[in-house]
């Protein structure tokens, strides 16, 4: 649906143009402001500490490569991890991820993502909608 079409619609229920305008302005200022980034590494099998650590390794890794592609723009790091997560949890854990990688216009993938179930998931759902990826080259 074209937003023309929802302005258009909102208006014929009383609320004005410039007041339509203005929201959609506001989402985005906002929207622009950041540049979302999901981490996707692989965590089975990890201590909470060496996932976080790897976290803090990707984070860093991200800074660099997109230096010259942020044009301003924090960077917001947006991962899955859960500590309290456990193999009953998985595919829950997964569906979260999903819905974090929707709201991110990158994804990075860690080393050893190939090897992950989830990390391969997510790796597809970036294939299939078009998510910029960005993988450890270390």
């Amino acid at each position: 649906m074209k937003i023309s079409n929802v302005i258009g619609t909102v208006v014929g229920v009383g609320i004005g143009i410039a007041v339509i305008k203005e929201v959609i302005n506001e989402i985005e200022k906002e929207r622009n402001k950041t540049l979302k980034v999901f981490i996707s590494t692989p965590m089975t099998g990890l201590t909470n500490s060496t996932i976080l650590e790897e976290i803090e390794k990707c984070k860093k890794d991200i800074k660099k490569l997109l230096k010259d592609k942020t044009y301003g723009k924090e960077i917001e790091f947006v991962s899955n991890y859960d500590p309290n997560a456990t193999e009953s949890s998985a595919l829950e854990c997964l569906g979260s991820a999903i819905s974090k990688i929707g709201k991110c216009q990158y994804i990075y993938f860690n080393t050893g993502w190939e090897d992950s179930k989830g990390c391969f998931i997510e790796h597809e759902v970036a294939k299939k909608y078009n998510i910029k990826k960005l993988y450890n080259n270390n």
